[in-house]
């Protein structure tokens, strides 16, 4: 683990945790089961070729999706947290495999509240205020300019972007749900008294407002409760610590990496304006140099 003090600052640059390692192959494994499990139930007739092509569909996209840290961090040169990839991990497998493949989302307890995919809003409301302080960090490009900021500020931008990824979230289930009568990802099937309209060609609810539209007030009310505990948090430790909260805890640009790595490397940084092409090459000179001394 590398610590490097900037402006009296601490800024934490770890190496990838075994842990982090071992959760990116047990997520593969998952995927695997899931798309053996889709073959399975087809073989024992319990789905048909819509199903298995769900399951297998969702199992081929959640392994995608688990490259993506890593791809992020080799191609861009971003550093990505241990916390956050875990987090990642645990995001996909239990929404993607635990939710669609394995239907954990149906699963209902009191008043018929969805319980897992409740859970899950919750956490991701959590999940997405760090993300919301990364994109924050980025467009400052380096971090030691969050100080002119006020923490209340820097919380609020954090919680309104993640309360913006729900909302384009809730879009998304609505426009699939919108394309046919395949999709219930809104659970709009669930109030209806029949599958088909009646006379008219309505469809007859149970509830005036509709299970849509309480499934996704709802999945908004949890995301904003998940999100709201991480943006005091953050104003706590921001007033305390100024910005080594967002250090400790953020996704790192290629520009800010080669500037910390430029700091600990003892080459002086002139401006904060300095492109990140010039520091890498530094500090990849410095390398060289220290090197070629050995």
């Amino acid at each position: 683990m590398k610590i490097i003090e900037v402006n009296g600052n601490k800024q934490y640059i770890m190496k990838k945790w075994l842990a982090t390692k071992i959760s990116f192959y047990a997520a593969l494994a998952v995927c695997a089961v899931a798309a053996a499990v889709g073959i399975a139930r087809f073989c024992l007739g319990r789905t048909d070729g819509g199903g298995l092509f769900h399951d297998l569909a969702v199992a081929v996209g959640a392994a995608a999706l688990l490259f993506i840290p890593l791809i992020v961090e080799r191609a861009l040169k971003w550093y990505i947290p241990n916390l956050i990839v875990l987090a990642a991990y645990f995001i996909i497998v239990t929404n993607l495999i635990g939710g669609e493949v394995f239907h954990l989302f149906n699963a209902s307890g009191i008043n018929n509240i969805k319980i897992f995919d409740k859970a899950m809003h919750t956490f991701n409301g959590v999940v997405f205020m760090f993300f919301g302080y990364s994109l924050f960090s980025m467009l400052n490009n380096i971090p030691s300019k969050n100080n002119n900021f006020s923490p209340l500020f820097v919380a609020f931008f954090a919680f309104g972007f993640s309360m913006l990824i729900e909302y384009v979230w809730e879009i998304y289930e609505f426009t699939l749900d919108s394309i046919g009568e395949v999709f219930n990802m809104q659970r709009w099937k669930d109030g209806l008294v029949s599958l088909d309209p009646n006379e008219n060609g309505f469809y007859e609810i149970f509830d005036r407002r509709g299970s849509a539209i309480a499934d996704t007030m709802g999945d908004m009310i949890v995301h904003a409760l998940g999100s709201l505990p991480v943006a005091v948090a953050g104003i706590v430790c921001m007033r305390n610590e100024g910005d080594d909260f967002i250090l400790r805890t953020s996704v790192l640009s290629k520009k800010q990496v080669a500037y910390f790595t430029a700091v600990n490397n003892g080459i002086a940084v002139q401006t904060q304006d300095d492109s990140a092409d010039n520091l890498a090459a530094e500090t990849e000179a410095a390398a060289a140099n220290d090197a070629n001394t050995r």
